[in-house]
């Protein structure tokens, strides 16, 4: 049976016409964001056109757009990209997506050096370089960046980034400061500003530009946590408390803000305040001696002064300070022991606290109080003897320390005053009075 040439050519003609249909429908349907829809019609093109590179360009696309970056890099490789510079920026896209930095920055290497004009390259090599840390690198980029568009916030504000890290203050204080003028809205470039005044022991500069952006947003995270730790370092401690307080309220949780607000506290004598705070530093890391320590110390100025003992005795078994530390460490045991009248206990602490550091008289005068206290008590002959041999040694050492300290300031020995001197003749008198009525002098 013979089939009606009309009917072939018109059947030919359709095919024709929705074969050329196709490519319209496509991109119809990308711009839709139907991207199932789009991959399916490029297939079926592609069956007819192999080759086809606006049609696989489209269709890498669209896996593009699904966050399929290894099926739209298998296609973008197979194009022809001579002149068609889009295609390797999209290859470069997905590179960087699935984690190769390396090859993504290779292509917009090899973009910008065959063009010097290719801004787009230029800021992702720029970006790529300063995401990696390449610090020199992307100032590099940067710079030539700022050259062409002088008003760019975000080239302003990475420029600042690459000097910062390079240690370079006045550069990146002129980028930031230059961001922040353009860009009011980025409250991070107070921060940055902050933080470069703090590096130039300009700390008051950097008070008044977080004031800056707090008034803006006394909500914002990051102003009040620096502008807290600067007042923390600066020993302003009711400011650090208050602005600290501040970053807490306004949703932060970190370690960092739970341990700075506690030592603020803590040195301001807020010691039940300064504990929930100080636990949460501990609990995040129980092996560190700076948070058992001030956890200890809290704990031994209030009612649960036997747990802070131990914290601060584990303090001591996990670091390997210096010898004075040591000493101040055993000191505090020693103060915690005669609060909850624990006087033995305490006379031991604070000798421990002479023999790592026999140079600090007081410990003597702490002992030689707890020994009086011993003898008090217990009616001791021995303890009021080494009570008043601890105070005359105590009495002695603390003389020559501070008359070292006249001549080095070129004063007679009494012009200066010496802490506990008078208490300690006082003390050494009564207990020698009271071992002679006990017929023991």
């Amino acid at each position: 049976m013979l089939i009606n040439r009309n009917i072939i050519t018109a059947l030919l003609i359709f095919v024709s016409q929705l074969l050329s249909a196709q490519p319209d429908l496509a991109e119809k349907a990308f711009r839709e964001k139907d991207f199932n829809k789009v991959i399916s019609l490029c297939s079926e093109i592609l069956e007819s056109s192999p080759g086809n590179n606006e049609i696989m360009e489209l269709m890498a696309l669209a896996f593009q757009e699904r966050q399929e970056y290894q099926e739209a890099l298998t296609i973008y490789e197979q194009i022809n990209t001579e002149g068609k510079r889009s295609v390797n920026y999209h290859k470069a896209e997905c590179h960087e997506l699935l984690g190769d930095t390396k090859s993504a920055y290779s292509i917009y290497e090899d973009l910008y050096r065959a063009d010097s004009s290719d801004m787009h390259s230029l800021r992702n090599l720029g970006r790529i370089a300063l995401k990696n840390k390449q610090y020199k690198t992307a100032e590099n980029y940067y710079s030539i960046l700022i050259d062409s568009f002088p008003d760019n916030y975000l080239y302003r504000k990475n420029l600042g980034t690459c000097f910062y890290n390079n240690k370079n203050e006045i550069g990146a204080l002129t980028h930031f400061k230059r961001a922040w003028q353009i860009n009011k809205k980025d409250l991070s470039l107070t921060t940055s500003i902050a933080n470069v005044h703090a590096m130039m022991q300009a700390p008051h500069l950097a008070l008044d530009i977080l004031n800056e952006g707090y008034t803006r947003d006394s909500l914002y995270i990051p102003v009040l946590k620096t502008t807290a730790f600067i007042n923390y370092r600066l020993e302003d401690y009711d400011d650090a408390i208050f602005y600290f307080r501040k970053a807490l309220e306004a949703g932060d949780s970190t370690v960092f803000t739970h341990k700075y607000l506690g030592i603020s506290l803590l040195n301001t004598n807020q010691f039940n305040e300064s504990v929930p705070h100080l636990r949460v530093f501990f609990r995040d890391d129980t092996l560190n001696s700076e948070a058992s320590y001030y956890l200890g110390l809290a704990l031994t100025t209030m009612h649960n002064k036997k747990e802070g003992i131990d914290l601060l005795k584990y303090t001591i078994d996990l670091m390997n300070p210096d010898s004075v530390f040591i000493g101040s460490v055993y000191a505090s045991i020693g103060t915690a022991w005669s609060d909850i009248n624990s006087c033995a206990a305490s006379v031991e602490a604070y000798h421990k606290a002479i023999n790592y550091d026999p140079a600090e008289p007081e410990y003597l005068y702490k002992a030689a109080r707890m020994y009086e206290q011993l003898g008090r008590t217990e009616k001791s002959v021995v303890d009021y003897k080494l009570a008043l041999k601890s105070y005359r040694e105590f009495l002695e050492k603390q003389t020559n320390k501070y008359q070292k300290i006249a001549e080095k300031r070129g004063l007679e020995t009494d012009q200066v005053m010496i802490p506990f001197a008078n208490q300690a003749r006082q003390r050494i008198v009564a207990i020698e009075k009271e071992l002679f009525f006990l017929g023991e002098l």
